[in-house]
């Protein structure tokens, strides 16, 4: 009964909800878990890999069916948004959906792995991305993705950084579909009105609980882009008592000598004052966005993607809708007891269908590997090549100290910093400050140039991306007389830290 109440309220037809499995390879154990790549409101999100090809990488997220009846309705409907995408065609901007299964109260989505993290951890705080020319191409897949969802009369409605991903190729991505819904079925558009999201991006409509799809998503996206160029993001929520929201949509004189827009060129200016236009019906489209100068300026660039096949406090609330029981602004990210993130838990998707995604090791990788004994039995290899299977993240660097005094100094750090801190394992610590949380995991790498280095890798668990990334910041400049620059420069020039996209020339 409440697969046909979700199926009714969203547009999905009842009998897919129920449609079968994958077939199975006949293998019920062929797949290895070796780390956590993030927590949701569900569940968790493991990084996996063929036991018989170690080049075949995919996550798997894992859902507890039993947190909740809301919770196993959205679990199903996202499942199903995903399929409905993928067999629409595997679109170069989307992540792609391998396979499912439900095992009890569990169902686990085996997605494709984006190996270049997300797209927030390119967007330095204060500063944005790089420079205009990759805000650029980042925000025109992400503009060609979201016209693909469209298309197939979906709403996104969590458009941010944090759940766009990146290939090592700089291929964007969008994936979590948990807030989802279909908005055009039957020949008919569907107007929504469940309040949702992540309060910075979302749209002044989506907080008056009555809109229209295409031109939400299209805000957040207007959003993502003044966070790529700027380095901040320029509301806390779109609301008129809010100061620097009210100056905008007034078209104040002298705003453009107003961080954020100070920052960014008039072109991009005029192309933003038309995308978070609080007028829905006058809003830019995709394909009026796509043709802006622009984005069109530097074509080859933006082309090469298709043919290469924030503040704090930023949380999801709940509120009353159409769409559901109980309105859903996405939860801040926590793991649930009773998920399987042991190397035992059993699958039988078939891992060759992800040979799409399958990862590439760069020859140069070979020469340096992680110890066994530096990492957790969640995240142990047994001998593969660890490093060359990390996401790039800029929030890493090397050090010149051994593990035992490098684990005392990120204790006595976080501490002086007022960031609360207690152990997973020995050489893994969850940190926590205000609304955010992150990983702090810490590796011993083999001698690079006659000098044995340890990593310390910082990975965001929960919370907003761009607060994460200035907590980083302070508690990095502790570590500068320690810090090792040549190992930090090696990861950095063999694609584990920043972006290696040359620029155009």
């Amino acid at each position: 009964m409440a697969d046909t109440a979700i199926a009714n309220q969203e547009n999905i037809k009842p009998e897919s909800l129920d449609k079968p499995n994958k077939p199975s390879s006949g293998d019920d154990q062929h797949f290895r878990i070796i780390r956590t790549l993030g927590e949701g409101a569900y569940g968790e999100v493991l990084l996996v890999t063929d036991k018989k090809n170690t080049n075949l990488m995919a996550a798997m997220k894992v859902m507890n069916l039993q947190h909740s009846k809301i919770a196993e309705r959205e679990c199903k409907k996202e499942r199903v948004i995903q399929q409905q995408l993928t067999d629409a065609g595997n679109h170069p901007n989307i992540i792609h959906f391998i396979g499912y299964r439900v095992d009890g109260t569990l169902m686990r989505l085996f997605i494709e792995y984006a190996d270049g993290g997300e797209l927030f951890d390119q967007i330095e705080p204060e500063k944005g991305v790089e420079s205009t020319w990759k805000a650029r191409h980042y925000f025109r897949q992400l503009m060609e993705g979201v016209k693909f969802i469209h298309q197939q009369g979906i709403c996104h409605r969590d458009i941010k950084p944090e759940n766009l991903f990146l290939t090592k190729s700089d291929v964007l991505k969008i994936g979590d579909f948990g807030l989802a819904t279909l908005f055009f079925y039957d020949n008919k558009e569907r107007i929504l009105t469940m309040p949702c999201g992540t309060r910075p991006y979302a749209s002044p409509e989506l907080m008056n609980k009555s809109y229209r799809a295409q031109p939400t998503d299209i805000w957040s996206c207007g959003i993502v882009l003044v966070a790529m160029l700027s380095g901040e993001l320029p509301w806390q929520a779109p609301d008129r008592a809010e100061e620097s929201f009210r100056v905008w949509i007034d078209g104040e004189k002298g705003i453009e000598k107003k961080n954020p827009w100070s920052k960014m060129e008039r072109q991009a200016l005029f192309l933003l004052k038309w995308i978070l236009n609080d007028n829905e019906k006058t809003r830019a489209t995709v394909d009026q966005i796509l043709t802006h100068p622009w984005c069109t300026e530097r074509e080859t660039i933006a082309s090469l993607t298709t043919n290469n096949t924030s503040r704090p406090n930023a949380k999801r609330h709940k509120g009353n809708n159409d769409d559901s029981p109980v309105g859903l602004f996405s939860q801040p990210l926590h793991s649930h007891r009773g998920i399987a993130t042991s190397p035992i838990a059993r699958g039988d998707v078939d891992m060759a269908a992800a040979s799409r995604v399958a990862f590439s090791q760069p020859a140069t990788i070979e020469s340096l590997l992680l110890s066994e004994s530096q990492m957790s039995q969640s995240q142990r290899l047994e001998g593969w090549d660890a490093l060359s299977k990390l996401a790039r993240r800029m929030t890493r660097f090397c050090v010149t100290t051994d593990v035992d005094l490098t684990t005392q100094k990120v204790l006595s750090v976080c501490q002086a910093h007022g960031v609360t801190v207690h152990y997973k394992t020995p050489t893994e610590m969850v940190g926590t400050q205000r609304d955010v949380s992150f990983i702090v995991t810490i590796y011993q790498m083999s001698t690079i140039h006659d000098d044995d280095l340890v990593m310390v890798d910082f990975r965001r668990s929960r919370g907003d991306g761009l607060e994460f990334k200035r907590i980083f910041h302070q508690l990095r400049s502790d570590f500068s007389p320690i810090i090792c620059e040549m190992g930090t420069n090696w990861l950095e020039q063999h694609g584990l830290t920043k972006s290696q996209m040359p620029p155009p020339s």
